[in-house]
């Protein structure tokens, strides 16, 4: 069988095997070139070369597991976050790394790589710092990361990021969010939704969705006797606020979430404002108008945390924007068909994630 034969057949493998469009996208998007020179496969980031002879000594699930190896490499972008660090030594802490994460998934390890289990969970820098400095011992996949430095790194990292993102996204699309790690997560996370002060982001929220525009219904009170336009902003039309009042929320975080409520009801006054506190069940439902004060309203709550009945009640409600405010700390769980517009303003949780809205941090 020819090489080419043999890498459609290890990609099909990734694909169908193991079940991995992340991972998957982001190797069909890198140039795959055989090359007798290279002692067993190595990438730049942008292309992954491959011995021929080599890969097609190994069994089909041990090419499947080389492959995923060097589109990892690519996605943690080893290649850049060398910095000046000792080649080899860094090319065996990312090794650790990788191979670990495989053998966890369920991938059929290629022995004579390196494993150390007291290194599972670890970054590639983590481990450097642990790692012996023994030149003399070679990693026997060897050095299959080529460095990038300077300008060429800069790049480098902004094409590996955009790939990433688009990774991610088709993960989420099939279903497999589980099957990218948490920390490529965060840094998504953090590209999609910027951590800049939560008003700032906010503001622009609510601007971008408010009408301002020219009235020839008003007359423009410094003109008495000419009818001119007046500018004019139609407010937001119903705003629905859901406050997590679960045990997990201390009551300083509990205070700064209605703080959230009564800043937004007064900033934005919309012309209806749904409010109401949930735990494992909505507790209470409140409408205010733009005559209204958010100030003296009492809250209850103190149960666990179950998002579901929050989710259904923002599906069938007639609001606009929806603003959750909350740790975060529960199983994401959506009803069938829901198509409205969530803010999730998460208090101090970099790890939440969720399938629907905008994430705002406001630790």
């Amino acid at each position: 069988m020819s090489f080419d034969a043999q890498m459609e057949n290890a990609k099909f493998s990734l694909i169908v095997d193991y079940e991995s469009v992340f991972i998957s996208t982001i190797l069909f998007n890198l140039t795959i070139l055989k090359d007798d020179s290279v002692p067993k496969a190595c990438t730049n980031g942008k292309y992954i070369k491959f011995n021929p002879e080599y890969f097609g000594s190994l069994p089909l699930k041990e090419r499947v597991f080389l492959l995923a190896h060097e589109a990892w490499h690519v996605c943690f972008n080893h290649m850049s976050r060398m910095d000046d660090r000792d080649h080899e030594k860094w090319n065996k802490a990312a090794d650790h790394v990788i191979n670990l994460m495989l053998i966890d998934a369920g991938y059929t390890f290629i022995e004579c790589g390196l494993a150390d289990p007291q290194y599972r969970g670890m970054s590639a820098e983590e481990v450097y710092d642990l790692l012996p400095d023994d030149p003399d011992e070679p990693n026997p996949m060897g050095n299959d990361i080529e460095p990038a430095t300077g300008d060429a790194a800069e790049e480098l990292t902004q094409e590996i990021t955009d790939l990433v993102v688009q990774a991610t996204t088709q993960a989420e699309m099939q279903d497999q969010a589980g099957t990218v790690p948490n920390s490529i997560k965060r840094m998504v996370q953090e590209i999609l939704y910027p951590e800049l002060p939560y008003g700032v982001l906010l503001d622009k929220y609510f601007n971008d969705r408010a009408h301002e525009d020219y009235s020839w219904s008003k007359r423009n009170r410094r003109y008495a006797d000419v009818y001119l336009p007046t500018l004019y902003s139609e407010r937001m039309g119903t705003i629905a606020i859901y406050i997590d009042a679960s045990c997990s929320v201390t009551d300083a975080q509990f205070d700064e979430y209605i703080a959230l409520m009564i800043a937004t009801k007064e900033r934005y006054n919309p012309k209806k404002m749904i409010i109401a506190d949930f735990d494992t069940e909505i507790k209470e439902v409140r409408e205010l108008h733009d005559h209204d004060s958010a100030r003296d309203i009492e809250f209850i709550g103190g149960g666990g945390t179950r998002i579901r009945p929050t989710m259904d009640h923002v599906h069938g409600n007639d609001a606009e924007v929806n603003i959750i405010i909350t740790d975060g700390y529960f199983r994401e769980d959506i009803p069938p068909n829901f198509d409205k517009e969530v803010i999730w303003l998460i208090d101090n949780n970099k790890d939440f994630t969720s399938s629907v809205g905008t994430i705002i941090n406001i630790n």
